[in-house]
């Protein structure tokens, strides 16, 4: 007896007859590739986050740090002004130089001048001169 072909419109998709249950049932893979691909994918992206943020905490200490170094820089320079400013050190490097205080003070009338009394920027002279010379 010999066996005869059946037709290719016979069988099925899977290559099983079309009548025949097949009692192999496969998986299927194509949702389980797609949830490993999304759990892969939000993994390098929360190292990549992570990473960010540790580069921008990196930056902000080194800003700090040079921020601490001008702050310390700032108050040095402010002592610096202060100990220039000194009286007794202006007077002294004056004297060197053979500069000498006058035995009396003359004052200068400039005709077509304003009065220093009218002037709004003398009579908040001496506050000026009061807050610009603390440190």
């Amino acid at each position: 007896m010999t066996s005869q072909a059946v037709p290719r419109s016979g069988i099925g998709r899977r290559g099983t007859p079309a009548g025949v249950v097949s009692d192999v049932v496969r998986p299927k893979l194509r949702p389980l590739f797609l949830f490993t691909a999304l759990a892969v994918a939000a993994f390098f992206v929360m190292i990549f986050a992570k990473v960010s943020l540790d580069r921008s905490a990196f930056e902000l200490q080194q800003i700090e740090a040079d921020l601490a170094v001008e702050e310390a820089r700032h108050w040095e320079l402010r002592v610096e002004i202060a100990r220039l400013k000194d009286p007794v050190r202006i007077d002294e490097a004056a004297s060197e130089l053979g500069l000498v205080r006058p035995e009396e003070r003359v004052p200068l009338v400039v005709d077509g001048l304003s009065s220093p009394a009218d002037d709004t920027q003398y009579r908040w002279g001496d506050l000026r001169a009061l807050l610009s010379s603390q440190p």
